[in-house]
């Protein structure tokens, strides 16, 4: 895995990066490489390059996001400083592999309040209305934000986010920006009607051009979401989406992978059973519920579980979250294709200490496992990556 974040050894905040083997064992010189120049950054995101190597975009100076490629050797790419991607502070941005070496970017900016997108080649050049440029995804109101991105096999990318065009409330809304940096729709399209408001959308992709998109609606109780947009930006399933979970109790914080045959495994944080516990269902191409209508539990142990991020692997998936039966644990649990639990029924613990912060992040390793990194200060107050 490659692993990139922000230090201050500088002491002003630099990016640096370090590769390692599937051992764990270090490619790169000790304490990483810098990855960027001058100023004072902040991480962003970061995706393969499909070639060995990254795709990495930070924060400098509070204003201008900067892009740099590094190789497997640890060699950058694009120049000593990166190329600037855009010129105006960001107020969130994500990130999804072209799956040609290069990267597809969406963005809300501080000054607007609306939501763009742009993509770089392998090359390092802006693809979209370069200049620094970009495509609108949408620019309905001045609250547009929460983006999730995913690829859409053909060069562009398919998009989930919120507006608040037309009501009080937040809604979910999906658009398609095409390789050529078209956009399938002016504003992109409503998912969600009615008088709830929505948050926290996730998207994967179905595998034939579209999207699978679930969302949190809030109304009384939570609840979780999910529709399918085909490559047309037709929905495919009941109209307003499916709800997840069944009736009762509340439901958030969606997590969302593709089943590899155009559905979609889901996980959330419910308290249906009492504590919050973590979830699961998998919904079919065609809509249909492929467990009990409920949803399986992840993980038996009875205690306040959050916010599951979930893994592709081969024949089920793999959710982690963090766990309080200790303080601030990170557990996983991998699940079959049936709703079956594999590893231990409360969970494999991923990293074992306390983890007080939100800086952590996992990936599948390929191989049906996983790959974590945290930020940890087990050391007197020196915090490191881990």
């Amino acid at each position: 895995m490659i692993v990139a974040w922000a230090d201050r050894r500088d002491p002003a905040r630099k990016i640096y990066g370090q590769r390692l083997d599937g051992s764990g064992n270090p490619y790169w010189a000790d304490g990483g490489i810098q990855i960027s120049g001058a100023g004072d950054q902040r991480m962003l995101a970061m995706v393969s390059d499909d070639a060995g190597g990254a795709i990495i975009l930070w924060l400098e100076t509070a204003m201008t996001v900067q892009a740099q490629r590094v190789d497997g050797s640890g060699s950058v790419l694009w120049g000593a400083n990166g190329i600037e991607v855009i010129g105006d502070g960001v107020d969130g941005l994500v990130a999804a592999a072209d799956g040609a070496g290069g990267v597809i970017i969406a963005y809300n900016t501080n000054s607007s309040g609306f939501l763009y997108a742009q993509k770089i080649n392998s090359s390092g050049t802006l693809m979209w209305d370069a200049g620094p440029g970009h495509v609108t995804v949408s620019d309905a109101t001045t609250e547009e934000d929460s983006p999730s991105i995913v690829a859409d096999g053909s060069g562009g990318a398919l998009i989930a986010f919120l507006s608040r065009r037309a009501t009080s409330n937040k809604k979910t809304c999906f658009q398609r920006v095409f390789s050529s940096g078209s956009v399938w729709i002016d504003d992109g399209a409503l998912l969600a009607g009615g008088l709830a408001s929505c948050d926290h959308p996730v998207i994967t992709g179905d595998g034939t051009g579209g999207a699978i998109i679930a969302w949190e609606a809030l109304g009384g109780d939570s609840y979780v979401i999910v529709q399918r947009v085909d490559a047309n930006g037709a929905t495919q399933w009941t109209s307003g989406g499916l709800y997840v979970g069944g009736p009762g109790s509340n439901r958030e914080y969606p997590g969302i992978v593709s089943d590899g045959q155009g559905g979609v495994y889901i996980g959330w944080m419910g308290n249906r059973d009492g504590p919050t516990v973590i979830y699961a269902q998998r919904v079919d191409a065609w809509g249909n519920f492929l467990w009990t209508d409920e949803g399986v539990r992840v993980c038996q142990y009875n205690d306040h579980q959050v916010r599951p991020v979930l893994l592709p692997c081969e024949a089920g998936f793999i959710a982690v979250w963090k766990d309080r039966r200790g303080p601030g644990l990170i557990f996983g649990q991998k699940i079959d294709i049936g709703g079956g639990q594999v590893w231990a029924q409360d969970g494999a613990p991923i990293i074992e200490g306390e983890v007080d912060s939100e800086d952590y992040d996992f990936d599948a390793d390929g191989a049906g496992g996983l790959l974590a990194a945290i930020t940890d200060d087990r050391l007197m107050n020196a915090p490191d990556i881990y």
